[in-house]
């Protein structure tokens, strides 16, 4: 534990030491005033070093064992790894991919202070990494991790054409999850040949742009094996503004439409996700198709929001959901009681220019 006093000047202050990988440094902050008494100490805050040998510049990461065709869209991938281990003292989780990914350790989720993980970057360039304190989800004697593995920006639609492949055809993996043990030895689970994989799992189709398709009858069997392949990209500790849960939102008005359809209106145009709850039978579908304007005869529109290249609209911002029957939830994530719908919103605050969102529902 060191003190440096900077001068008023300088509002920057180097660490005087040198940081070993994985370092905590903890720190705090207090001021002096013009006769040089010295106020009060600030609440203590801390920063960890990056994992500068966690991940080599040419690492095996795990991928989908299937054929790739530029122009097919694919269903989420399923990664599934089970491992024994010993008492947990401390485990903490590094996690990246070539797309966007979900963790759950022993089904439960793995949960940082981000959403839409790794973030947008230009994944030919670098790729961020995540760390999560997970030791909370581990159990001594066997454990499992299953990771769900989407398109998001890699190669999912970008762009107002809605073009995909932008940096890569091949969604990837990479895990490292390094535990401390109650006897002072460690142990490490990495993404490997070990791991097992499937997409046949619920989510049949997820891109950030063109919605959802969810069979909640499916569970994943992950009867197939990984393939192993390597990735370039220098990897970097997460560095953007994240993308966080801000707000959730009821609608302000539910509208039945000259065909019939149910709108949710909102109070302003949103930018987030949906979760709703519904009783059906199963096999029942619900279909949602979000959007910001009614088009002359009532109906809900996207035309002023799309675009067309060779006769494909582009962006398409739909839900089609299968129900298992009974009383369900629906984590894409609004809150939908029968048909009244709550809407998350996320990302930074954006000016109200007049718009406003709306869903249309339909139960099939």
């Amino acid at each position: 534990m060191g003190q440096r006093k900077v001068p008023s000047g300088s509002m920057h202050a180097d660490y005087p030491n040198v940081l070993a990988s994985r370092q905590r440094v903890s720190w705090r902050v207090r001021l002096w005033d013009e006769n040089d008494d010295p106020g009060a100490w600030s609440s203590e805050a801390f920063f960890r070093n990056g994992a500068s040998e966690c991940f080599g510049l040419e690492r095996p990461v795990d991928r989908g064992d299937y054929p790739v065709r530029k122009k097919q869209r694919y269903p989420v991938d399923c990664f599934r790894k089970v491992f024994s281990a010993g008492q947990v003292q401390k485990a903490r989780l590094y996690l990246t991919a070539c797309g966007l990914y979900e963790a759950r350790l022993n089904g439960r989720r793995v949960v940082g202070d981000a959403l839409l993980t790794p973030g947008s970057t230009d994944y030919r360039k670098r790729i961020q990494y995540q760390v999560y304190d997970v030791t909370d989800l581990l159990r001594g004697g066997e454990n499992a991790m299953t990771v769900e593995l989407a398109d998001g920006w890699y190669r999912g639609s970008n762009g107002g054409a809605g073009q995909t492949n932008t940096f890569g055809t091949q969604t990837k993996l990479l895990a490292q999850l390094e535990l401390t043990l109650a006897d002072g030895t460690t142990q490490t689970v990495c993404s490997d040949g070990s791991w097992a994989w499937s997409n046949d799992g619920p989510i049949r189709f997820a891109d950030l742009k063109d919605g959802e398709i969810v069979d909640a009858n499916r569970e994943p069997s992950y009867s197939g094996s990984v393939r192993v392949v390597e990735e370039h990209a220098p990897l970097t500790a997460s560095d953007n503004v994240p993308v966080l849960e801000r707000e959730r939102f009821a609608p302000v008005e539910r509208i039945t439409t000259p065909s019939g359809k149910t709108v949710l209106k909102y109070a302003q145009n949103l930018s987030g996700y949906v979760s709703f709850r519904v009783t059906a039978h199963k096999g029942q579908r619900v279909h949602i198709t979000m959007g910001e304007t009614l088009d002359d005869s009532g109906e809900l529109t996207l035309r002023n929001i799309q675009c067309i290249t060779k006769g494909r609209p582009s962006p398409l911002q739909e839900l089609d959901y299968t129900c298992r029957g009974g009383r369900e939830r629906i984590h894409a994530e609004i809150l939908l009681r029968r048909l009244s719908v709550c809407a998350g919103r996320h990302g930074r605050r954006i000016p109200d220019r007049g718009l406003y969102g709306c869903c249309c529902v339909q139960r099939l």
